[in-house]
Order: structure tokens, then sequence, then C-alpha cells
């Protein structure tokens, strides 16, 4: 009797175990993943993985938080409204030799044509295509996955450090990545899956070609910005 006790409680004491060590490698599926047919979770397998294997540019941003950082405009003939968003990129993880650390715009399909005269915001027009197209965006830290852009550009010819001009690679709402900081710590949702931090989405990231979470050139760009801030700032001071 005691000896099967014994292995009973050596069993679960297993099981937990290999499950810790496979949650902190491969991270947590998605609270709501249980309630999905097989079929919808195995197409979210493969999308996501698609996406993370195939994408032009995966980086780690803010949308600004200044007048006109999200702007929407008309296409040549009036009949769609595009939105132009101006993001700062903090950290590079695919596409180091095409970007730099600094403002990118990420285009949209949707959006709405705002007017400011007299100081005042009116509404003039709006247009989004299926609601669930529309994934939010935050001004928290956010990773964006994305491709080169076929949008038409917004028409003011916005300049940034970025010339490239770049979309989502699935612009779906919950297929949007924000960096969630909670009491409890970080949550960061990645469509099914779930990271208690940003190591454990770096880990995860790493099986992927092209995906370099530990690049230098992101921290030499880095050091360089705060030695240009410094500076201005003694100047300022005097």
């Amino acid at each position: 009797m005691n000896k099967n006790i014994k292995f009973i409680g050596w069993f679960l004491y297993f099981i937990f175990i290999t499950q810790t060590i496979y949650s902190q490698k491969y991270g947590q599926p998605h609270n709501n993943q249980k309630y999905h047919a097989p079929s919808v979770v195995k197409d979210i397998d493969i999308k996501r993985d698609d996406m993370l294997k195939n994408a032009d540019y995966i980086f780690e941003g803010r949308v600004l938080n200044k007048k006109y950082a999200v702007e929407g405009y008309y296409n040549a003939y009036k009949s769609m409204i595009y939105s132009s968003v101006q993001i700062e990129i903090t950290k590079i993880l695919r596409g180091m030799d095409e970007l730099k650390l600094g403002t990118i715009i990420l285009l949209r399909e949707g959006g709405t044509i705002v007017d400011y005269r007299d100081g005042e915001i009116h509404f003039l027009d709006k247009k989004y295509p299926t609601l669930d197209k529309l994934s939010s965006l935050s001004r928290n830290c956010q990773l964006f996955i994305c491709n080169k852009s076929n949008f038409p550009d917004n028409p003011r010819n916005i300049q940034v450090d970025n010339p490239q001009r770049v979309e989502f690679f699935y612009d779906k709402s919950s297929w949007e990545m924000n960096y969630e900081t909670r009491d409890d710590g970080t949550l960061i949702g990645l469509k099914g899956m779930r990271f208690d931090s940003i190591p454990m989405l770096y880990k995860y990231l790493r099986k992927y070609k092209n995906i370099n979470t530990r690049n230098t050139k992101n921290r030499r760009a880095l050091k360089e910005a705060k030695k240009k801030e410094k500076i201005k700032k003694r100047q300022f001071a005097y």
C-alpha cells in the first residue's frame, strides 16, 4: 500500500516538473484555446508559424503619442480610406539590414478622416473593413510583425527615419501583440500562446530563422541615441 502511494506521488511530481519545463521553454497555451475546435487550433498554429517564418520585418516599438501620429486619408479615387501610423522602433528582431532604430510608417486599410480646424476635432468621414480585420493599437510597447506595404501612401508624404512603408502580416483582431504590464507581471499573447515575460517570448522566437533577439547593433544604436540625448540636454542647459 505504501509503495503504491509513493509511486503515485513520484509519478505526479514527474508530470508537474515536465509541464513546468515545457511551459518555460515554449510558453503556455492561451486560456481560451481549450474552447476552440481542434481544426481551429491547428489553423491558428499554421498561421502563427507562417507569420513568424515569412514576415519581412519583426520589431518592437510604440505608436507615437502626438498629433497626426494616426492619420486617415483617401486613396486617389476617394473610394477607400487608409491610415498611416507613426511608430518609434525600439528594437529590431528581423530586418536589421534594411531598418534602423527610429520612426517608421505603418499603413492600414480603413480609418477616419479628421479635420482639426478651429483647434477642435471634426470627424468628416470613416470607412472600415470588416470589424474582425482591425486589430487594436496600443501606446504600450508592442511586437510588430510586418511586410512591405502595397497600400497607397499618405499624400502628405510624412518624413520619418525609415523610408519603407510597412503593413501588418495579419491585420486582424486578436493578432496584435501588446506587452501588457499587470500586477502579476508582463503578459504577452501571441495568438494561442501566452508568455509571462519577454525573455520567455524571446526564447520561443529564437527557434525561427533570421530572428535575432540578442543583436548587438540594437544596443549600440540605443547607446548612441542616449549619448546624443545627453548632449542635447547639456546644450539646452547652457
